[in-house]
């Protein structure tokens, strides 16, 4: 059975307890967890790092270990923890897709970014001009988001590093 683990970001740290943000998320998707008969068997915390960028440590560990088919599910707070930007939202989501992990919010339960994240898989799908590269010399996977093409570097080696994602 694969792993169900967390994921916590702030950016801006308490300046009496650095910590204080991540372990609040913690809890909560601990006790989301448990109402859904889950266990977090690990916590990956980025405290004190901007949503703005995909170079955090945890979220790459995070992903490294998906990769390697360790985990099932990651939940985290709300779609924000993991990036402040739709198009590293969708890039993530397609990397946690294509190692068959499912993401899952705690935050506002009923009420949650389930509707954007189906949005935004479906314009994942329905966009997608090619497949994925099996190879790393091959090229990178394009989207076509109507006037706004979008390249997914990084993603073309499974166990390569997650690159920001590029403009066209």
């Amino acid at each position: 059975m694969k792993n169900t683990v967390a994921y916590c970001r702030t950016a801006c740290p308490n300046k009496s307890d650095p910590l204080a943000g991540v372990k609040l998320q913690e809890k909560e998707i601990r006790r989301y967890a448990k109402r859904h008969g889950a266990v977090i068997s690990t916590i990956y915390a980025d405290a004190g790092v901007s949503g703005a960028t995909l170079e955090r440590p945890e979220l790459q560990r995070l992903i490294a270990d998906c990769r390697a088919g360790k985990i099932g599910t990651v939940v985290t707070k709300d779609l924000d923890r993991l990036s402040r930007d739709m198009r590293q939202q969708i890039a993530l989501l397609y990397i946690f897709a294509t190692a068959g992990v499912r993401v899952e919010f705690s935050a506002r339960e009923g009420h949650s970014d389930t509707f954007l994240i189906k949005t935004l898989s479906a314009v994942l799908n329905s966009k997608k001009r090619r497949r994925a590269p099996s190879k790393k010399t091959e090229s990178p996977t394009i989207f076509d988001f109507g006037s706004l093409n979008y390249v997914l570097r990084g993603t073309i080696d499974p166990n390569g590093p997650v690159v920001e994602p590029l403009m066209l």
